[in-house]
């Protein structure tokens, strides 16, 4: 992998966890570069992959910006489980939130029949994600099929 795409993703991970906030000025490319001991050249390109990515947005002679989108300004994750009490069948929601900790992500755990009660369009504007673990995947596939319906149709411009 080249050195260009090492950094680009070393960036775009500190952008979706939440490092830079939308808006935010990130480092020159200098700056860049010699905090990660690469080539000018090397963060341009990193930088410019971003951009074409639409994670940023660069200002000729200011500067390059986080772009305000999606996974900077919903932050919450949502986790469904059967049992969501209990870790007999695994404690997922630590594991996750040791994923997160560090980041302005934040994890809502929830029980699958509460879940399945809710109204969709909330759903949708409310979480950047969802991480569902079935109970009952005959009566629970529909409502997961038309939340990625809707999710996908409210994405498009």
């Amino acid at each position: 992998m080249a050195k260009y795409e090492i950094l680009f993703k070393q960036l775009r991970l500190a952008i979706l966890r939440g490092e830079y906030a939308p808006n935010d000025r990130l480092p020159s490319e200098n700056a860049i570069a010699i905090k990660h001991g690469v080539s000018r050249i090397t963060s341009k390109r990193a930088l410019n992959e971003l951009a074409a990515a639409d994670l940023v947005y660069r200002v000729r002679g200011g500067g390059t910006f986080v772009k305000p989108h999606k996974s900077t300004t919903q932050r919450q994750i949502l986790l469904v489980l059967p049992f969501p009490e209990t870790t007999s069948f695994g404690d997922y929601p630590s594991g996750i939130q040791g994923t997160l900790a560090g980041t302005t992500w934040q994890l809502k755990l929830m029980a699958n029949e509460r879940f399945i009660q809710l109204n969709l369009d909330e759903l949708a504007s409310q979480y950047a994600g969802i991480i569902y673990y079935p109970q009952n995947l005959a009566t629970e596939l529909p409502i997961l099929m038309r939340l990625y319906a809707q999710k996908n149709a409210t994405s498009r411009p």
